[in-house]
């Protein structure tokens, strides 16, 4: 099992790779990580971004060992043992469809009666989450499978993080298959959330005015957009 024993004198930043961040050798990168970089520099320590399985990095800030994970949204449990900062960008939770099949969508009520699809595990906010038992809704392993099946009429809707959804529809050619119903379910703000134990954790404050400036500049909503475009040719 790999070691990492590293030195306390550097932050130690963790994130779950997914559509924001990818892994590459043991290190990461991604829009996440840019916005990282840009809001963390000037707090004279050197940052270390790692990777680590979820489950890991979630054990790891209990016990201090890292300082932080940089794509988390804040629950009860995990504020027993972290910190939040304030959200660095927003992520709308969207009803998708195959294209040509939109249905009336303005609250969940409206999907009582569809056969929904939603990724394993996803956290798609409290108000969901009480309200999912009232429906026919089947989990699968991830929003690629989503997409695939919504394409072979399989289901009427998936229910999950619009990016992710426009990201791998984009990738798997079936951007033009789908298509997004206007009505937001919720709107939840992605945040770095700060372990309890770390050394670094007086850092939040600063770390917060950082975050609010790069939102109120547009600097933090470029390297998204650019993210949203993805690659050009």
């Amino acid at each position: 099992m790999a070691s990492y024993a590293y030195s306390r004198d550097e932050l130690l930043v963790t994130a779950a790779p997914s559509i924001w961040v990818s892994e590459a050798g043991g290190e990461l990168e991604g829009p996440v990580i840019e916005i990282t970089t840009q809001v963390f520099s000037g707090l004279d320590v050197p940052i270390k971004c790692l990777y680590l399985p979820w489950n890991r990095a979630l054990e790891y800030m209990k016990e201090g060992k890292i300082d932080v994970i940089a794509t988390i949204f804040p629950t009860d449990k995990r504020a027993q043992y972290m910190d939040f900062s304030t959200p660095y960008v927003e992520v709308p939770v969207v009803v998708i469809v195959p294209k040509g099949k939109a249905f009336p969508f303005k609250k969940l009520e409206d999907l009582v009666g569809f056969k929904g699809l939603k990724s394993l595990g996803s956290s798609l906010g409290k108000a969901f989450n009480s309200f999912a038992p009232k429906l026919n809704i089947l989990q699968v392993s991830d929003e690629q499978q989503i997409i695939g099946m919504l394409t072979l009429g399989r289901a009427d809707y998936g229910i999950g993080s619009k990016y992710t959804f426009l990201k791998h529809a984009k990738k798997m050619g079936n951007a033009h298959n789908i298509e997004v119903l206007p009505t937001v379910v919720n709107s939840r703000g992605l945040r770095f959330g700060f372990s309890k134990k770390s050394p670094f954790i007086s850092y939040l404050p600063t770390l917060n005015k950082k975050i609010k400036q790069g939102r109120k500049n547009g600097s933090i909503k470029k390297i998204v957009d650019k993210f949203r475009r993805g690659p050009t040719k």
